[in-house]
């Protein structure tokens, strides 16, 4: 059964569009590093780059957030990930050519992410987008973050647009449910920052991709 097409797409940043976790990963460690705590490997911290600086911190460090230094070494931390953060990361891959499609189809686009516009607008401003997102919603720019879908719906309202018609991609379970609130259809990214906990088949999400590179086929077929 084909669907009909979406008005727009949406998507999460961080483990979605962009592959950010390696300038995370660098910029925790040489936070380590400085204060004389062990590295820690890629593939131990990759999962964490999902969900904000205190819980890469957290597991980087291995201390909770009640640690007497923990806020010193979170804004070390942030601080050098402002400066460093497209060094290594970038579009995961296909997503240039999922939004070239888009772009023919004149299917607008756009991020809404919870990661503060501080850290996601000189991000967006060193890609070099051929079709630019329509919307950037950063996790302050509504009083509520994702999984509340505050965030979903006011990019809709600012695109004009019916989110029952919209589709939104994200990595994480808090995507998938501030999507299904805001009344939208809902994609899985599995290809994202998943934990060894995460079980992305449990979300409720209308669909799942593992990989990116599938993600055009993946669109086509369901709707053209």
């Amino acid at each position: 059964m084909i669907l009909k097409q979406p008005n727009a797409v949406l998507f999460d940043l961080d483990g979605t569009l962009i592959d950010t976790a390696p300038d995370l990963v660098w910029a925790v460690n040489q936070i380590l590093t400085q204060y004389h705590y062990p590295n820690c490997t890629y593939t131990e911290l990759r999962p964490a780059a999902a969900h904000g600086s205190a819980v890469l911190i957290e597991q980087g460090f291995k201390v909770s957030d009640q640690h007497p230094d923990f806020e010193q070494w979170r804004a070390d931390f942030l601080a050098l990930y402002a400066q460093n953060s497209f060094n290594r990361s970038q579009l995961f891959a296909g997503i240039t050519e999922f939004l070239q499609f888009l772009a023919e189809k004149q299917i607008p686009w756009g991020i809404v992410t919870n990661k503060p516009a501080w850290l996601t607008d000189p991000l967006i401003a060193q890609i070099d987008f051929l079709y630019a997102p329509q919307i950037v919603v950063s996790g302050d720019t509504c009083q509520q973050a994702k999984p509340h879908p505050e965030p979903l719906l006011f990019a809709c309202q600012k695109m004009q647009l019916d989110p029952k018609q919209a589709l939104y991609i994200g990595d994480a379970q808090r995507d998938i449910v501030a999507g299904k609130a805001a009344g939208m259809k809902t994609l899985a990214a599995s290809y994202g920052y998943i934990e060894p906990t995460d079980h992305p088949e449990k979300w409720g999400a209308d669909w799942i991709v593992n990989e990116s590179n599938a993600l055009l086929s993946w669109f086509k077929t369901q709707f053209f």
